[in-house]
């Protein structure tokens, strides 16, 4: 087993605090006695700085070039973060556009399976039942069944309620037009 780090520091300081000098383990000692025994000459803060290999002393012109490298980088950030704010406030109001839109060519009962469901049944002209249910439409038996599932997508992005009424509009008034270009596939029994 292993000596925890809190066991390793009160030992240490235990010991050395009751040391008569950094050798012995016993008897008082003072930090500053610690200090006088172990540095062998009073060092000021500049002296140390000076001495000590690798260490930079930053002057007024360096400290005022950190301080402009930081309001840039706050600036950029912020510029950024509006940007961010702006770009979803406008994401936000397509989307709800779009939305509106949608269920503005619903029928109620369209609308109410929307709302309950997020699925759209749809009659074609040709008295064939779909069901679209987002990006995937659905033809249907005569018991309402799914029999066949179709995939066809937009080819740039759109939101998604606009896609979904692009696809009603073609299986309403085009249904021959979007089996040609959706690509079908079986529903597994």
């Amino acid at each position: 087993m292993g000596t925890s780090t809190t066991a390793v520091w009160n030992n240490w300081s235990d010991s050395t605090t009751n040391a008569t000098d950094f050798g012995q383990l016993s008897g008082p000692v003072q930090w500053t006695g610690w200090v006088r025994d172990t540095v062998q000459a009073p060092l000021t803060w500049e002296q140390w700085i000076q001495t000590m290999p690798g260490v930079h002393r930053a002057g007024h012109r360096d400290i005022q070039a950190a301080r402009e490298a930081i309001d840039r980088r706050q600036e950029e950030m912020n510029r950024v973060e509006r940007e961010r704010v702006v770009r979803v406030e406008r994401e936000t109001l397509i989307t709800k556009t779009a939305s509106k839109i949608l269920v503005d060519n619903l029928t109620e009962e369209q609308a109410r399976s929307w709302r309950n469901r997020k699925v759209i049944p749809i009659t074609a002209k040709s008295g064939k039942h779909y069901e679209v249910e987002g990006s995937s439409v659905y033809e249907l038996d005569h018991r309402g069944k799914r029999i066949t599932h179709y995939c066809i997508q937009p080819t740039m992005p759109i939101p998604r309620e606009d896609a979904i009424l692009a696809r009603l509009m073609w299986l309403r008034w085009c249904e021959e037009d979007f089996k040609k270009i959706a690509v079908p596939s079986r529903v597994a029994a």
